[in-house]
């Protein structure tokens, strides 16, 4: 018989300028919790993000192509050299935004005037893959 280890919900931040943005994204998971996102900080500019990242090791980052300071600080590239094993998805509304993160690697790139279907399914991406790696060679 062949078991199934589920991976522990995503541990997130959300780094947003927009507190309306960061509250809804925080709702959507409240509704959706069989995506398994946990968050665990919220930030409104890139020196608050770099303070929570200094505090705690996460799983997702979910990043406003445009947050306060980001370009200053060195924008996603920076973040993956100080997180290497962190997802981070990038939400934007300007299309140019979409190819520097991905440029950056960053997992994915989703446009803040569509729908949230594409930002879920980026999610949920992620977490089988999580759930992927812990369960290599997990078999009894």
């Amino acid at each position: 018989m062949e078991r199934f280890k589920m991976t522990p919900p995503l541990s997130t931040i959300i780094a947003d300028s927009q507190s309306v943005v960061r509250h809804a994204l925080r709702t959507l998971f409240h509704l959706n919790s069989d995506l398994r996102v946990n968050v665990v900080g919220e930030a409104a500019s890139a020196d608050e993000l770099q303070s929570l990242l200094a505090l705690r090791s996460i799983d997702l980052l979910i990043l406003d192509a445009d947050l306060i300071g980001l370009a200053r600080e060195g924008g996603v590239r920076a973040i993956r050299k100080l997180c290497p094993g962190t997802a981070i998805i990038v939400l934007g509304v300007r299309p140019e935004s979409r190819s520097a993160a991905l440029a950056a690697e960053a997992e994915c790139f989703c446009s803040k005037v569509d729908g949230v279907e594409y930002l879920l399914a980026c999610i949920q991406t992620i977490q089988q893959s999580a759930d992927r790696s812990a369960n290599a060679g997990f078999a009894s």
